[in-house]
């Protein structure tokens, strides 16, 4: 519960609004090169079935909880600008 509030409190509103079209599509292409690589990766890699796969794509496609503390150590080490981090943060 307490990581998902700190991660909720660090999200940026203001970010969210002026930048809405740069998240849509980011948010978008990520799910799409997501679930395509699951998605051949059980029919292909793992003899899944088509239905499967694609099942176990939508499910997995999402982001995932650890990229909020991999994009605030990028941040700290100065690898990654604080506007890029809460771009990244607010599309997860």
């Amino acid at each position: 519960g307490v990581f998902f509030v700190t991660a909720g409190a660090s999200l940026d509103p203001a970010t969210v609004m002026t930048e809405w079209p740069t998240l849509l599509v980011g948010i978008a292409t990520f799910i799409a090169i997501k679930f395509s690589v699951i998605f051949a990766a059980g029919e292909f890699g793992l003899g899944l079935s088509r239905s499967d796969s694609a099942r176990v794509g939508m499910l997995l496609a999402g982001g995932g909880e650890f990229a909020f503390v991999v994009f605030k150590l990028a941040e700290d080490l100065g690898v990654l600008p604080e506007s890029l981090v809460k771009l990244l943060t607010a599309s997860v």
